[in-house]
């Protein structure tokens, strides 16, 4: 079966110890090509990643590397291709990651030159150092650190010529005073399930800082936790009846938690379905997918599935320690038409046993790309680790600088329509970024945009924090004026709370949104920014206050016994913007705010509607309840035609009257015309049987042919009527006088939407045609 290429993680400089290889399975041999050609730099996977020894002086700058795995008498195309960095004249001031306190284990770094030096030192005492094999480095605590202090973290590269160069001093946050030697940290968990064969497990709830310990089988490991949620690598395939608990250890302080409730492999559990991204694919000699929602350490395989069958394209391995990572498939042309239907790529997740199928992601032939070369979204900013990059279709890109020390700042990155770039180092100011598309399906002319230079950060000082905080328990906090590629810090009554990266696209949405948990009434909160390795400024403190709702309410009145849609919309009093929760009346729930709900008024009495959300005093909105409009008042409707027997007669005159007990309704009309309508009220009788004699007369003018002159005839009428309250009565006469009584009967009608009781009448004959 086809192996895809493996991924290599970048960047790589000439100082790089290890070459880590990802997407591979174990047992795998894995084997680095330096400029295409097979090398001594190789190894044998033990998990779905491999990480390869690379001797001092094996990997010269500018050299392009790529690799490739071999297993069961297969091996893959190459992966794309990383250029190895020479050591250049500046480095970056390294980012802090992780937060700094006083019980601290290990302190995150980023923004890193593979190979470099890095040295973390509070006042004046180094408390901790380390080799980076990449862009970051879990740097181990080996001295205390003091509360309130900023510590510094420089990274350092030796030349060959035996100079040095060192970064300026990144500075973290000031450290919190965290766990005496008497407080006990909270226990962690892992989240099940775990699957048979899982090659990590998700524990939540550590202490960033700490070490975390995995038990299973009589046997403990360690973790560098640097984050409250990671994925702990197994040793080993989990297999059941294996158990796991973990436990918090703040090693310098000697302190530990309580283990966390024991998981056990369950055999009998599912996958998850994974999913690709994007589902439809316009690249087919470039096919790339995203693949999300992966069981660690599980075997994929991917397929085409289209009209012709099912082509295995390959097979490759899920992260060891994640849930997503991008697969580059290759060119797949050859598998598809040049007309719909188009074959689609499909992936099957593997665990042992288990396998789950994600969606279908269609490939089809290029379409309604523009005639335009890739751009940047967003002018670069100074600092950035970022680029967000457009029209790009699918394709393989590079970011080149004109910086001659360090020309390539992104290496064959993968990138659909649009999306993100990460680079190898941080934008300088006043530099020029051009980005190339080395492969995909852009013409040649469009696939280098125009140089683009590198602006200033503007002001770190201006943060803002929007206004209308209020309490509750997963709370987002707004914070306006972030400096693109600053790592941004909200704090909650003077503790850090979050930390987030300011990605590309800041300045179009003016907004960073961050998420801090649970606020509380009167909280105060504050941002800070660190930029270019120093953390600056403090945005104004915003207060957490509850907040206050307008109701309104479509329509604004009720109807006595009447059903009626009715609408209810809220908004927040301060702010402006629409609120969403659930409506009650007499403490059920009735409806949604926004939706339409139906509600009957039983009374006279007005209906009152309450809406309770979370952070905001509850808002209610009564709605007047108004008599129903009386029923539309009963009515007969008689159309007569002219039916003398001769020819051209036209009704010049009729009328009609109903005569009852007491009184007499009479309605006329001139219609002259051959016919005429005639509608008479009917008025209500309190429930009565009430008896009226119908009677009519009209003049009709007609042509008498024989003496050829027009002549006039005043006659009675007669009338054929249905049992229908409205409707035609076709009256017809021979000349003779005739009259009929008919029967007007009200009884009780049930409005159809509402089902209150209103008015029926219903006509019948009571005595035909006597005359």
């Amino acid at each position: 079966m086809p192996l895809i290429p493996p991924a290599l993680r970048g960047p790589i400089t000439t100082l790089s110890s290890t070459v880590t290889v990802d997407h591979v399975l174990p047992s795998a041999a894995v084997e680095l090509l330096v400029g295409g050609a097979p090398s001594a730099l190789v190894g044998v996977a033990g998990s779905n990643s491999v990480r390869i020894h690379v001797p001092a002086g094996a990997l010269p700058a500018g050299a392009v590397v790529t690799a490739t795995w071999s297993l069961g008498g297969e091996t893959s195309p190459p992966s794309t291709p990383q250029v190895v960095l020479g050591i250049p004249d500046r480095l970056d001031p390294p980012v802090v990651l992780s937060p700094v306190h006083t019980a601290a284990d290990w302190i995150a770094v980023g923004g890193l030159f593979p190979g470099a030096e890095v040295t973390i030192v509070d006042g004046g005492r180094e408390v901790g150092s380390g080799v980076s094999d990449g862009p970051t480095l879990e740097v181990r605590v080996s001295d205390r650190i003091d509360a309130g202090s900023e510590v510094q973290v420089t990274q350092s590269a030796q030349r060959p010529d035996g100079s040095v160069v060192e970064s300026p001093p990144g500075r973290g946050l000031p450290a919190e005073e965290r766990f005496s030697r008497e407080e006990q940290p909270g226990a962690p968990s892992i989240v099940g399930p775990v699957h048979e064969c899982a090659g990590a497990v998700l524990v939540v709830g550590a202490v960033p800082g700490c070490h975390v310990h995995l038990h299973t089988g009589g046997t403990t490991h360690e973790y560098a936790a640097v984050a409250e949620s990671f994925w702990a690598n197994l040793p080993g395939a989990a297999h059941a009846p294996a158990t796991f608990t973990v436990t918090n250890e703040l090693l310098r302080l000697g302190l530990s938690s309580a283990a966390s409730p024991a998981v056990g492999v369950d055999p009998a559990a599912p996958l998850e379905a994974p999913r690709l991204h994007p589902d439809t694919q316009l690249c087919p000699s470039l096919v790339s997918v995203k693949a999300e929602m992966l069981a660690p350490g599980a075997a994929l395989t991917f397929e085409m599935r289209g009209a012709g069958g099912t082509s295995v394209v390959g097979r490759a391995g899920a992260p060891d320690t994640g849930r997503s990572d991008t697969y580059v498939l290759g060119d797949l042309s050859a598998l598809v038409p040049a007309a719909p239907p188009y074959p689609a790529v499909v992936l099957t997740e593997q665990l042992c046993t288990l396998t789950a199928e994600s969606n279908r992601a269609w490939v089809h032939r290029p379409t309604g790309q523009q005639e335009v070369p890739p751009a940047f979204f967003d002018a670069p900013v100074e600092c950035s680790s970022w680029l967000h990059v457009l029209n790009a279709w699918g394709s393989l890109v590079t970011v080149r600088s004109d910086q001659g020390d360090w020309p390539l700042v992104a290496s064959w990155v993968l990138v659909p329509a649009s999306g993100w770039v990460p680079l190898n180092r941080q934008l300088r100011a006043g530099e020029e970024v051009q980005v190339t598309v080395e492969l995909g399906c852009v013409p040649e002319h469009l696939r280098v945009s125009d140089p683009v230079t590198v602006q200033g950060h503007g002001d770190p000082d201006a943060l803002r924090i929007d206004e209308g905080l209020r309490p509750g328990r997963n709370r987002t906090v707004w914070v306006r004026h972030a400096v693109v590629g600053a790592r941004l810090h909200v704090f909650v009554n003077g503790e850090r709370r979050a930390s987030v990266w300011v990605t590309g696209d800041v300045p179009s949405m003016s907004t960073v949104a961050v998420v801090v948990g649970e606020l509380t009434e009167e909280d105060a909160v504050t941002a800070r920014q660190t930029v270019c390795g120093q953390t600056v400024g403090e945005s104004p403190a915003v207060h957490v206050t509850r907040g206050r709702m307008d109701l309104e309410a479509e329509p604004s009145t009720l109807k006595k016994g009447v059903r009626t849609a009715v609408t209810i919309r809220a908004r927040d009093a301060d702010l402006g913007h629409t609120l969403f929760g659930a409506v009650r009346s007499g403490g059920a729930v009735v409806g949604y705010l926004g939706q339409a709900f139906e509600v009957t008024a039983p009374s006279a009495a007005p209906v009152r509607f309450t809406v309770t959300i979370e952070g905001y005093a509850d808002g209610a909105i009564d709605l007047p309840v108004a008599a129903p409009p009386p029923p539309p008042p009963a009515t007969v409707t008689i159309t007569s035609h002219a039916s003398l027997g001769v020819a051209i007669q036209v009704i010049k005159e009729i009328s009609w009257t109903l005569t009852g007990p007491g009184q007499s309704i009479t309605q006329s009309a001139t219609p002259n015309a051959g016919s005429a309508v005639v509608t008479l009220p009917v008025p209500p009788t309190g429930g009565t049987t009430v008896h009226y004699a119908l009677s009519g007369k009209a003049t009709i003018e007609f042509y008498q042919p024989a003496i050829a002159a027009t002549l006039t005839k005043q006659v009675s009428v007669f009338y054929v009527i249905g049992p229908a309250l409205q409707g035609a009565i076709t009256v017809a006469w021979s000349g003779s006088s005739r009259t009929a009584e008919i029967n007007i009967s009200w009884a009780p009608i049930h409005d159809p939407q509402t089902g209150a009781v209103i008015d029926e009448v219903y006509v019948f004959v009571l005595n035909t045609m006597s005359g």
